[in-house]
């Protein structure tokens, strides 16, 4: 890392830098998720991004026609290094940190792309590690293999109908394969 005196900030080895598109050159982006304003001193100061109330770094900027907005520092990098951002598709952070906004982390995805990747990473819970599952994943088989009608199974599980019913057209529970569900003999002993 060697530090420039005159802008006040540290470069760092392999750190790219580009201008935030709309701005007249006032603001620059590092493929480290760093931030430069020009709009004070001319040699540059470092922004200090702050954690905004989605949990993303944010910073704030003035446009070039004068209007200002707090910008997630994710979706400035995204959009100098990987390029505009496809219609509907979000910026994914790969190691699911939302405080890591360097390229080498980001990547667009479609909204089920992203959705998949928090539940693979353990961002989003599902199944019983849900806080409010009320079917385990014994259970889920269970309900899958019975020939029992719904309303006995929501009974003997203490569960709703319509949670049972879910189950069974796996509108939930679609992550447990049918190849995990019980074995013939196991649903005999139900």
């Amino acid at each position: 890392m060697k530090h420039c005196p005159m802008c006040g900030y540290s470069e760092i080895s392999g750190e790219q830098w580009r201008d935030v598109e709309n701005t007249n050159g006032l603001y620059r982006v590092s493929s480290f998720g760093r931030v430069v304003s020009y709009t004070q001193r001319k040699n540059g100061y470092m922004k200090q991004a702050v954690v905004g109330s989605h949990g993303y770094p944010v910073v704030s900027i003035k446009w070039a026609d004068g209007t200002s907005q707090v910008r997630p520092v994710h979706t400035l990098v995204a959009d100098a290094f990987l390029g505009p951002r496809p219609s509907g598709y979000f910026v994914n952070h790969k190691d699911g940190s939302k405080l890591n906004s360097a390229l080498s982390n980001l990547e667009y995805s479609t909204p089920s792309q992203n959705t998949q990747h928090a539940v693979d990473t353990g961002l989003m819970r599902s199944g019983e590690r849900s806080w409010n599952a009320k079917v385990t994943i014994e259970i889920a088989k269970q309900i899958r293999s019975s020939d029992l009608p719904t309303r006995q199974l929501a009974r003997k599980f203490g569960i709703s109908i319509s949670t049972v019913h879910d189950v069974q057209k796996r509108r939930t529970w679609r992550h447990v394969a049918p190849k995990q569900l019980i074995s013939a003999t196991e649903r005999d002993a139900l």
